[in-house]
């Protein structure tokens, strides 16, 4: 099953390594600075395992959410992504 994680962290130094890391999970949006928005069949503790680094200070968070209703101000193609993957989401 897909499932949107949303991704949020603040690296120390360079993120770098991070980004590549999430890109890697699956289809992804990243339209806001440190915030990511993932279409995976990974849970979040998986996605969490994958990307999260040893170094003191780096904070993250994963959640798990689902995409009934959204609003806000973007961009026309990140709209067009969330919307083509909304309707995906259930297919195999």
């Amino acid at each position: 099953m897909r499932r949107f994680l949303q991704i949020t962290y603040n690296i120390q130094g360079s993120d770098f390594d991070t980004k590549e890391k999430i890109r890697a999970l699956g289809d992804w949006m990243n339209y806001f600075q440190g915030s990511w928005l993932i279409l995976t069949r990974l849970t979040a503790q998986e996605a969490y395992n994958r990307i999260a680094t040893n170094r003191a200070g780096d904070l993250f968070l994963v959640t798990e959410i689902q995409l009934n209703t959204f609003w806000g101000v973007m961009p026309k193609e990140a709209w067009d992504w969330l919307r083509q993957k909304t309707s995906e989401q259930g297919q195999p």
